[in-house]
């Protein structure tokens, strides 16, 4: 499970909020051989709240890489969301290092409720480039900012 740590709010005219996951210790992934019981709902948080919508955030693992899904958890008929954000992989021996994934404008309604990376950090680089933290997890946040609720009557 993606678990949330934190949440910031900056309180600037863009409504920015900052969610931060933490990644388990051994994600499965990183294993040679997938750990027994290892499910893709592992990685996926519950759900949270911005700009008045419930949100979550999911983590899939390739061969290669892995990926990082936003998702409008509760969307109905004639809503649209727009909203930037941003995917953040923070390293712990530097902020330069962190690896980012950005969307802006992006808009989310009942036929597109995710929106996702497949390839937002390389395996070998949680590997080798310091992302695994001193406590073993690895970061992730999450910054959302100026979204724009519309709902259509249809």
């Amino acid at each position: 499970m993606a678990r949330l740590l934190r949440f910031v709010r900056l309180d600037d005219s863009f409504d920015t909020q900052v969610f931060t996951f933490a990644l388990p210790e051994s994600l499965p992934c990183l294993e040679s051989v997938r750990a027994p019981g290892a499910t893709p709902e592992d990685f996926v948080s519950r759900d949270f709240n911005y700009g008045h919508q419930r949100w979550r955030v999911s983590f899939s693992a390739t061969s290669s890489h892995l990926g990082a899904s936003l998702t409008l958890a509760h969307v109905t008929i004639g809503m649209t969301c727009v909203v930037d954000f941003n995917f953040t992989m923070v390293n712990r021996e530097h902020f330069t290092k962190n690896d980012v994934y950005s969307e802006r404008s992006c808009q989310f309604t009942l036929e597109s409720p995710v929106h996702s990376r497949r390839t937002f950090v390389a395996l070998s680089d949680l590997r080798q480039r310091g992302f695994k933290q001193d406590s073993g997890q690895f970061i992730v946040e999450l910054e959302m900012r100026n979204i724009k609720n519309t709902f259509e009557q249809v």
